[in-house]
This record gives structure tokens, sequence and C-alpha cells, in this order.
């Protein structure tokens, strides 16, 4: 017999995002706190001195975006962009290098692709309502899906 822990999903997209959003703020904070090398180091990479200040930057806002769960789309593709370059800049250097990009880069693509879940700021979130079956159908009407060519058409609806 198979043990299942039952947590809710709305409790358990708030957990990943605290912790891909927390490693996102610390990491760049690190950045921001010693700009001169972080430029520096870019540098070392090729990558100009304007992006170096992006990237430390926008680590900062966008792992407290996805903390929030505040624009979460606009911020997990934001931050996905820099993962893959990351990756890309430090695939010759081992595992070890590329290994935490890559993990903060599969929680970003399963933060996108099941959400923020209820647990935000963004307020729009709470008036929409997500179909039981599956289908992705989101719909401001409870109890009415509104993809056709789902099996819970017109079935109720979960609030998101």
């Amino acid at each position: 017999m198979i043990n299942k822990i039952n947590i809710s999903r709305d409790l358990a997209l708030l957990i990943t995002r605290v912790i891909v959003g927390g490693i996102f703020v610390y990491s760049g904070w690190i950045k921001v706190s010693d700009i001169v090398s972080t430029v520096a180091m870019f540098g070392s990479m090729g990558i100009v001195a304007p992006l170096a200040y992006i990237v430390s930057y926008g680590e900062i806002l966008g792992g407290a975006m996805v903390i929030l769960g505040l624009w979460i789309e606009l911020a997990s593709v934001f931050l996905s962009i820099l993962m893959i370059a990351a990756v890309y800049l430090t695939r010759t250097l081992g595992f070890q290098a590329y290994g935490l990009p890559l993990s903060m880069l599969g929680g970003l693509v399963a933060i996108l692709g099941c959400g923020a879940g209820s647990y935000t700021i963004n307020q729009k979130s709470k008036e929409h309502y997500i179909c039981l079956g599956g289908c992705r159908g989101v719909s401001k009407v409870p109890g009415v899906c509104k993809v056709p060519s789902c099996a819970h058409y017109n079935h109720p609806l979960m609030k998101e």
C-alpha cells in the first residue's frame, strides 16, 4: 500500500513560491551588495555591465513577485530566461555549476504550469474558477465551465 501525503494544491504552490522566490531574492541581494564584483564577474563572461544590473535587480524584484504571487507569469518567464542563460553560460563547468540554475528553472516551470494558487496578494485570481475536469478552463461564474470540449462542461468548478 502506498501512503499519500495529503497537502492542498494552494499550500504546495505557496511553499514552492516562497522557496523559489526566496532563493532569487537572496541571490539578487548578494549580487547587488557587491555590484562592483558582480559587474566584473559578468564582464569576465563577456556580459556587458548594464545586463549585470538588470540581472541583479531583476532577481530581487522577480523573486519578490514570485513570493507574493503578483504578476506570477511575467516574473516566472523573466526569471526562466535568466536561468536558461545561466545554464547555457555554465554548461561547460560541470553539474555543480549549472545544477542550481537548472533546478530553479524546473521550479519556475512548475509555477508557470500550475499558477500561483489562492494564497496571493493578486486579488484578481480570487475571482476566477478553474474546472475540476482538469481542462484548465477558467470562468468568472462559479459552477459553469466555459470549455465546451471539456467532459465537465457546465459542471461545478473549484475555486483556484
